[in-house]
């Protein structure tokens, strides 16, 4: 007899890679999020429970949307805090969201909360029901994981902080102290909804290019 899986999470179409090379493609998938270890699927009518540890990558799309599709990853995430001296890997692996893809960096979002409508899956850090955490999860090429920096209010805060992670674009990293990647609007800082976010980060993923 098949076991019964109970759904706990919103459902998507997916393809599932594995780290050992298997996939599944066009699955059922229940969306994983926050720091889920497991999560099901349904391919050709069978269920089955997935270990989000054993996943390389999620690509997951809206039936009724296909064209749309969101690329996770499980992962650690290392918090730096320079003021204070704090490098350090967070005791929870976490599911992310590609936010903003780039060839040298990226920048991805805490997969804390997801909705799903008849029509389209939600991963917007504004319209969920839980939220997410920041848009300042920067993954470097080569790098295991994504950094983490705590959202700070003081922009300039923000690109001190941005300027030492990115030093080795020390082009970039002073345009960023000259203030060139800030929002120039409340409006333009909020962009991407009620949350704020007024350092573009987008443009940093598309502007780093290290040791030139």
């Amino acid at each position: 007899m098949l076991p019964v899986f109970a759904w706990a999470g919103p459902k998507a179409i997916g393809n599932v890679e594995m780290k050992n090379g298997n996939s599944y493609t066009n699955a059922e998938v229940e969306i994983p999020a926050g720091t889920m270890e497991e999560f099901k699927i349904k391919v050709d009518g069978k269920k089955m429970k997935i270990q989000s540890a054993d996943v390389e990558s999620l690509l997951l799309w809206h039936a009724a949307n296909p064209d749309k599709k969101y690329l996770m990853k499980y992962a650690d995430r290392r918090e730096i805090d320079y003021d204070n001296n704090v490098d350090k890997l967070e005791e929870l692996k976490k599911w992310f969201v590609l936010f903003a893809p780039g060839d040298n960096v990226s920048v991805w979002i805490y997969a804390g909360g997801i909705n799903i409508s008849k029509n389209s899956i939600n991963m917007s850090p504004v319209d969920t029901r839980y939220g997410y955490n920041t848009f300042y999860n920067f993954w470097k090429e080569g790098e295991s994981c994504p950094i983490f920096m705590k959202f700070n209010r003081k922009r300039e805060v923000m690109e001190k902080w941005l300027s030492t992670f990115f030093a080795d674009d020390s082009r970039m990293a002073a345009k960023i102290l000259n203030g060139d990647y800030r929002a120039q609007s409340t409006k333009d800082s909020r962009r991407h909804g009620t949350m704020l976010c007024p350092i573009l980060v987008e443009k940093i993923a598309d502007d780093y290019f290290p040791m030139r």
